[in-house]
């Protein structure tokens, strides 16, 4: 998991990437909270990827993203959820199956 910027001293503004999250079937990972800032995803063998802006509140906004990539709750299995979980950002894996996730941020305040 991606550590806690304030426990291990980082900086603010630090680029967080090649991080290979193991995500269970129905499981998340949580972006940090009150960060806005950019994120790419690649996930499975080869079954999706997207690339998204997020605010601190938040809200995210899809640019580019296979079919299979969503913001808002869907039914049945097969997809990703990127969504707003309050003041974080929530990846949610509803593929079936746990997947490796390839997570990239980058925080702008």
């Amino acid at each position: 998991m991606i550590p806690n910027k304030s426990e291990y001293g980082f900086q603010q503004n630090i680029s967080l990437t090649d991080s290979n999250e193991s995500i269970g079937a129905g499981s998340y990972f949580n972006v940090f909270t009150a960060k806005s800032g950019r994120g790419s995803i690649v996930f499975g063998d080869g079954e999706g990827y997207a690339d998204f802006i997020f605010t601190a509140a938040g809200v995210v906004t899809l640019i580019t993203y296979s079919a299979n990539v969503f913001t808002a709750l869907q039914t049945g299995t097969n997809h990703v959820i990127i969504k707003d979980d309050g003041t974080n950002v929530r990846i949610v894996n509803e593929l079936g199956s746990t997947k490796t996730f390839n997570i990239e941020i980058k925080y702008t305040n």
